[in-house]
């Protein structure tokens, strides 16, 4: 449950719907899905085998749902739910022998046990990390913080889904002729 589905992903939608239409009444979608969403015991319950804290299915992009509902609305409530889950992420680091921190998750859940290590915004620790430096700036009172999270990062939406083929690269400039 993350950027692109779940709650999340619809309270986006109707973020975006009561900022469009100025109709704050798509605000109670929000907030019944998330209290849908805590009623499971979420943040901190996860569904067993389920390692996905990265910013396209996990914590990092709840973390910053929280905080930009909490900096457009000023209710306690999500603040609260940004802290949570800000210790989720927190409590799923490992630290590395060269004393780096990562975040192993299970990007393809049909294959709990395959773990990766991800770098990227999406699905890995680059999105993790910004998520993580938005709530420091925000209990820090820091102004700087940029928070719009209910907004897609367009140019990287779905990058993981795009795969480039050895026979995608010819005829665009990037592979010699004759290989």
């Amino acid at each position: 449950m993350g950027q692109c589905c779940g709650p999340f992903g619809t309270g986006r939608l109707y973020y975006s719907l009561a900022q469009d239409t100025g109709d704050d009444s798509y605000l109670d979608l929000i907030k019944d899905s998330i209290d849908g969403y805590e009623s499971l015991g979420a943040p901190e319950h996860k569904s067993a085998g389920l390692r996905g804290v990265y910013y396209c299915c996990g914590h990092a992009s709840q973390l910053q749902f929280f905080i930009g509902l909490y900096e457009r609305y000023h209710d306690q409530r999500w603040l609260d739910l940004a802290r949570r889950a800000a210790a989720v992420l927190l409590g799923s680091a490992e630290k590395r022998e060269d004393g780096s921190v990562d975040w192993p998750v299970a990007f393809l859940r049909i294959h709990p046990s395959q773990l990766t290590r991800g770098i990227g915004y999406y699905a890995g620790a680059a999105g993790i990390a910004h998520s993580l430096i938005q709530i420091y700036k925000e209990q820090h009172h820091d102004d700087t913080a940029n928070h719009q999270p209910v907004r897609h990062h367009r140019q990287d939406r779905y990058h993981h889904r795009r795969r480039l083929r050895p026979g995608r690269l010819r005829g665009q400039g990037l592979r010699p002729r004759g290989r």
